[in-house]
């Protein structure tokens, strides 16, 4: 279906520009948010925590790595995630 279809759109443009870290943050978004396996959770994982290494101000990585940490059951890591997601948009909007 269109879980599928969207993989494997991203998949191809991921072949592409392989370094476009929106790229690879959009395919862990859907394969955290609609994996079929605990292996696709674990590739989400994976690809948060890659993008999260060479990016790590970015606080929509941060969120979506820590859904990934909350969906696999790293329940400590995904509370780092968020609070510091939080702390920063605090930071932000005190400015």
């Amino acid at each position: 279906g269109q879980y599928d279809e969207a993989k494997n759109l991203i998949d191809y443009a991921l072949k592409l520009e392989p370094e476009n870290p929106m790229l690879v943050n959009n395919l862990s978004y859907i394969l955290t948010n609609l994996a079929k396996s605990k292996d696709e959770l674990h590739l989400a994982l994976k690809h948060s925590e890659d993008v999260v290494k060479k990016w790590p101000k970015s606080n929509d990585f941060l969120f979506n790595r820590g859904v990934a940490y909350l969906k696999c059951g790293e329940y400590h890591k995904a509370q780092n995630d968020f609070q510091t997601v939080l702390k920063d948009q605090r930071l932000e909007t005190e400015n």
